[in-house]
């Protein structure tokens, strides 16, 4: 069966459904629209330099670990980063 006939038969099955069929139908249809389509959680934006799957709740618990790690004080200033740019460059280059 086509996707048009299965469309055909999905419309009418569901203008003949009670309310009971419709939450299920209802449930399914938006886990999948979470799972598989633009804006859900589970969507996948972007891929690591090794393959693996970035999606947005990937994107989103890195970035709130990141922030949290900023309110504890655990990151580096730009002058710690050009020192320690220089330190490497310096051990790099020779």
């Amino acid at each position: 069966m086509g996707a048009k006939e299965m469309k055909d038969v999905l419309h009418y099955r569901i203008e003949q459904a009670d309310e009971r069929f419709l939450q299920v139908i209802f449930a399914m249809v938006e886990a999948y629209a979470e799972q598989y389509q633009a804006g859900g959680e589970r969507e996948v934006i972007g891929y690591q330099a090794g393959g693996v799957a970035i999606t947005v709740a990937n994107l989103k618990a890195k970035i709130n670990r990141a922030e949290e790690q900023i309110d504890r004080g655990e990151y580096h200033s730009l002058e710690q980063l050009r020192k320690e740019s220089e330190q490497w460059l310096s051990e790099n280059t020779r």
